[in-house]
């Protein structure tokens, strides 16, 4: 009688598992952080371990954000009051930015939530909370839209601070640059900032022009996040500010985002190229597009042909064909 073996399939991998562990390669030793943390109590704070990245009981990823010197965020728990006893420790939540499974997605609202009424922070990976603390000289330090890209970019030696969108660049109390970034900046002596963009930041919206709306309204969002930030870091006389982004169509695979690019299987050999090429003095790079905009600030409109209709017409002339278009809320053809 021949023998057969019975084969039991693996569990199915969570959203979780797959994005955290196995596409971006965190360990779980990686993913865990030691913080100080609020009991509520103005008197007493305590130590405590985090896990950076979790899942909660939906299937979405919990994003942990903490502070430059490595205090947990937290805010009062605004259920205080209606579902527990009154006390005079407040009770505290701790902060997370929710990365929705993608199952979890209703429409166009968007793939990340933020706690209701709170104000917004950047993404410090560990590496950077290390800097910090020893006062070492970060040469290059890269802004980036993305908590997922700055953790991904650190494990392969970057020097990358996480912003929630690319309009989440100041803190909303002060509108002036996030305290801890400067804090950082002066801290360790950075000497060059680059504000990296996704290689899609030029474009036009495709819903945009299907429904006839302005098709300026995107690249003027990127142009002045780009302007806006820059502002907020010409303080800094000694920093010289980058404008990046990725050469996405230029590149095997379009990798969009600074993490595709790094975890592209094509790329995987040329990881020291890639970031070299990101903070070598030369701006002539195979992986971005890169150019100064401390003291070229008005070649960056026209680098997103937002100088003149005709410009923009030019740009997109093979997109918008013959037909009517929006551009700065005036209809042309």
């Amino acid at each position: 009688m021949d023998e057969t073996t019975t084969i039991t399939p693996t569990e199915e991998r969570s959203y979780f598992q797959r994005r955290i562990f196995d596409e971006m390669g965190l360990t779980p030793e990686q993913n865990k952080i030691r913080l100080k943390c609020d009991t509520g109590d103005d008197y007493r704070s305590a130590h405590g371990d985090y896990e950076i990245f979790s899942e909660d009981e939906n299937g979405n990823i919990r994003i942990l954000v903490y502070t430059l010197n490595g205090w947990a965020v937290t805010y009062p728990d605004p259920n205080q009051g209606k579902t527990y006893d009154h006390s005079s420790i407040t009770r505290l939540k701790t902060y997370y930015v929710t990365r929705l499974h993608p199952d979890n997605i209703k429409g166009d609202s968007g793939k990340y939530r933020f706690p209701k009424g709170q104000a917004t922070y950047p993404f410090f990976p560990p590496n950077l909370l290390e800097k910090f603390k020893k006062q070492e000289q970060i040469r290059t330090l890269i802004l980036t839209e993305g908590y997922f890209k700055a953790m991904t970019a650190s494990l392969y030696g970057m020097d990358v601070v996480g912003l929630g969108s690319i309009t989440l660049f100041a803190d909303s109390s002060t509108h002036d640059l996030y305290p801890d970034i400067k804090l950082l900046i002066n801290t360790c002596k950075v000497e060059k900032v680059v504000l990296l963009y996704d290689g899609d930041c030029l474009n036009i919206s495709e819903k945009a022009l299907e429904r006839k709306n302005d098709l300026a309204r995107r690249p003027k969002t990127f142009y002045n996040a780009i302007k806006n930030t820059r502002d907020l870091l010409v303080d800094f006389s000694k920093v010289r500010i980058e404008f990046a982004y990725i050469r996405s169509d230029n590149l095997f695979g379009n990798p969009k985002g600074l993490d595709d690019l790094l975890l592209a299987d094509t790329y995987k050999k040329h990881t020291q190229d890639i970031i070299d090429d990101l903070i070598s003095e030369d701006v002539n790079s195979r992986f971005f597009f890169r150019m100064n905009v401390r003291d070229q600030i008005n070649r960056l409109k026209r680098q997103f042909a937002l100088e003149t209709v005709d410009a923009f017409y030019k740009r997109w002339e093979h997109k918008i064909g013959d037909g009517e278009f929006v551009f700065e809320r005036m209809v042309y053809q």
